[in-house]
């Protein structure tokens, strides 16, 4: 070692390993000393100088995790959300994995959050070499493992419980929903405090917030924010009745009312934020009057809001207990002057103030106080009718007299006053005179209630025949009565009056009964007119009659049609139509016989059919039904009877007819064997009774004619083959030669 306390000043070291960048993976690393010079020491006085080698040993450093996210609601950080750094700058990445877990998931324990486990993952290189660094101590915070959650943005999306129209663009946090998707897992937070306000008070659809001072409440509030994020919120219209006022107005024959600005005030009752119904449209159901029971309905109103009425939805409604005041009418005598004639009755009419368009005042008169001579006199109204469809209660009428009113004196001539006589005289029915009937008697002309009257006389019409408005003249009238003498009139006076056509019926007209002929004609026999008066000239023309429809019946009822009058005073007479005739229509005739029928035992039955032998159906008539026969299938004969052949309007005469069941032959023949003696068709035969049993020969009823019939054949296999009644023939007079015998021209053939 030294000597003396010697010092040495500075040795040279070396080694593979530099001291700031030596890898862990290298250590230990060899120290080579070398060159110690300096200090007290003298090299020279130290000989040889020993140097030992050393050894550098690197060991792992700590690096520096930080970790940062947005709030997710989890204590999870992903590797791509943590940042390791090392020394001297160097950066480190971590492997797959995870996730890492920090010690709290909240915002608010950002100051003391750190990671607690790596989920598996380990460090990998990145500027820095991962086998040279550690991870931190993960059982507390420090300045190389800490976590920081940054606070989430809040969307407030699609709200619900839109507020109604309320005057304002504000929407308190009670009346928002903070969207789910916007809170994370089961995250405790809410809208708790403040409010926000959109870009108008209007109703409408709203995207944006112009202002917002929302508070979150809730265990998780702390990690989200309350601004930002998209915005949906509505403002509906506000549903407001308009109810139209109690209102009241004095008739004027309309049904409009004006509407008071009080009206409008008072519509505008349920609005909000100062809006005002500026104009409402109210009309009555009927123009009269009537006191708190009148009908009105609200049928338009425009409300004021800035927002042409769309902040309400507007349901309009009346009253009924609205009212309509009668109207004043005042009518007003005027003056009138006349010359004495023993009536208080003035010609002037009243005059009208307070009369409402459409309404009118008919019979309108004015009276003097008394029928005496005089001036200053008083003229009262005395009659009016006020019509404006309520028999005038529309109208509370005052009537005004005049006091100026003159009925001057008459001029009295000495001597007799002339008078216009007339009469009225009654219609009356013809009765081939020309006598007529005064029904009263008239004077035009008397003064005052002077007491003169018209009577006696008789009266004619110009002649005895019927019309209308024909002259009547009276002769032989006179006056009567105390003040008569004061008088003349014509003795003689002219009116008009009908004379009316005298009915006449017929009498002993009858209806024929008839066998039906398919028609509803009726043949009416007799009559005689009952009713003329006197010898006048009238004569009757048979009617037409006619059935009520064309069938069979007993006591038919019978119309008559086309009956009239003729002759010179026919015009004086009307003809009562006859009635309640009757009469039967019988059956018509009609004989009918059923065709007879053949066949063999199996066969179907052919058509039943029939022939008429007399008489006929008539046009468009037909029989309905069928004819039926006797049951049986065996062989025999059958009885073919009319069945439910009818026809009620026909009387049926039926002649049976027969359906013949023959046995099916089983003689084969070939060739055709006609087995039909020669005396069949002698000239001899007599009487068809003794001829021999020939099944193909049929009688035609005469004694020398024959039908010859067909006769069937039978094949090998025994089906049966129809032949024909020519070949029959043919073969027939091959076989025996009958050509040859006399009447061979009785034979027949059927086709």
């Amino acid at each position: 070692g030294l000597q003396n306390g010697e010092t040495v000043g500075s040795v040279t070291l070396t080694s593979a390993g530099a001291v700031n960048t030596a890898n862990v993976a290298g250590s230990p690393y060899a120290i080579t000393p070398s060159a110690a010079a300096g200090g007290t020491f003298s090299a020279s006085d130290y000989q040889p100088i020993n140097y030992v080698t050393g050894a550098l040993t690197v060991g792992k450093a700590t690096a520096t995790l930080t970790a940062s996210k947005t709030y997710d609601g989890s204590v999870n950080f992903a590797a791509n959300k943590i940042t390791v750094s090392g020394v001297n700058g160097e950066t480190l990445a971590l492997s797959a994995g995870g996730p890492a877990i920090a010690n709290s998931k909240d915002v608010a324990n950002n100051g003391a959050n750190y990671l607690t486990g790596m989920g598996g993952m380990t460090l990998s290189d990145g500027t820095g070499t991962a086998s040279n660094y550690q991870f931190p101590s993960l059982a507390a915070r420090s300045a190389n493992n800490q976590a920081t959650v940054v606070a989430a943005g809040l969307n407030l999306l699609d709200y619900t419980g839109a507020k109604t129209f309320d005057g304002n663009a504000n929407f308190a946090y009670t009346q928002l929903a903070i969207a789910p998707a916007s809170i994370l897992g089961t995250d405790d937070v809410s809208l708790a405090s403040g409010a926000v306000s959109v870009a108008s008070k209007n109703a409408g659809h709203y995207v944006a917030f112009t202002a917002n001072t929302l508070g979150l409440g809730g265990s998780d509030a702390g990690n989200y924010s309350a601004v930002g994020g998209a915005v949906s919120v509505d403002i509906n219209a506000k549903p407001v009745t308009l109810t139209a006022p109690v209102v009241s107005k004095t008739y004027d024959g309309l049904l409009t009312y004006t509407a008071s600005p009080a009206d409008r005030a008072a519509l505008a009752a349920g609005l909000v934020g100062g809006d005002t119904v500026s104009a409402a449209t109210i009309a009555y159901a009927n123009k009269n009057f009537g006191a708190g029971n009148k009908v009105v309905t609200l049928d338009a109103a425009t409300i004021s809001d800035g927002n042409g009425g769309a902040n309400y939805s507007v349901t309009l409604a009346g009253n009924a207990t609205s009212t309509i005041n009668k109207a004043g009418l005042t009518i007003t005598a005027q003056t009138n002057t006349k010359t004495y004639d023993g009536t208080n009755t003035a010609a002037a009419l009243p005059t009208l103030a307070g009369l409402q368009p459409g309404d009118t005042v008919t019979g309108k008169a004015e009276t003097y106080d008394n029928a005496n001579a005089g001036t200053g006199k008083t003229l009262t109204v005395s009659a009016y009718t006020v019509n404006d469809g309520n028999g005038g209660a529309n109208y509370t009428v005052s009537t005004v007299t005049d006091t100026t009113g003159i009925i001057n004196a008459a001029v009295v001539v000495p001597g007799v006053t002339a008078l216009a006589s007339g009469i009225s005289a009654a219609n009356k029915v013809y009765d081939g005179t020309t006598a007529a009937s005064i029904t009263s008697r008239s004077l035009t002309g008397v003064v005052g209630n002077d007491d003169v009257s018209l009577v006696g006389g008789t009266a004619n019409f110009d002649n005895k025949n019927v019309g209308i408005g024909k002259l009547v003249t009276a002769t032989g009238l006179s006056l009567s009565g105390a003040a008569a003498g004061n008088y003349t009139a014509s003795s003689t006076a002219t009116a008009t009056a009908d004379i009316s056509a005298k009915a006449v019926t017929v009498s002993n007209l009858a209806a024929a009964d008839k066998v039906y002929d398919a028609t509803t004609a009726a043949t009416l026999t007799g009559g005689s007119l009952v009713g003329i008066v006197g010898n006048d000239a009238v004569s009757f023309a048979v009617s037409n009659g006619a059935f009520a429809d064309k069938n069979v019946g007993k006591s038919k009822s019978v119309s008559v049609s086309g009956s009239a009058i003729s002759g010179f005073d026919a015009g004086n007479y009307i003809l009562s139509v006859p009635t309640g005739l009757t009469a039967s229509i019988t059956p018509r005739g009609i004989s009918l016989a059923a065709d007879d029928k053949t066949k063999v035992v199996g066969a179907a039955d052919p058509k039943l059919t029939y022939k008429v032998t007399n008489g006929g159906l008539l046009a468009g008539d037909a029989l309905n039904g069928a004819l039926t026969r006797a049951a049986g299938e065996t062989v025999s004969a059958y009885a073919i009877t009319q069945g439910g052949l009818i026809n009620a309007n026909y009387a049926i005469s039926f002649k049976d007819g027969m359906m013949t069941i023959s046995p099916i032959s089983t003689v084969p023949v070939v060739p055709i064997p006609v087995p039909v003696p020669v005396p069949v068709v002698a000239a001899s035969v007599s009487s068809p009774a003794i001829l021999p049993v020939n099944p193909f020969l049929e009688s035609k009823g005469k004694e020398d004619s024959f039908l010859l019939k067909p006769y069937p054949s039978y094949r090998a296999d025994m089906r049966e083959e129809a032949i024909s009644e020519q070949t029959l023939k043919k073969t027939f007079y091959e076989a025996r030669d009958i050509s040859k015998l006399p009447m061979q021209d009785s034979l027949e053939t059927e086709h």
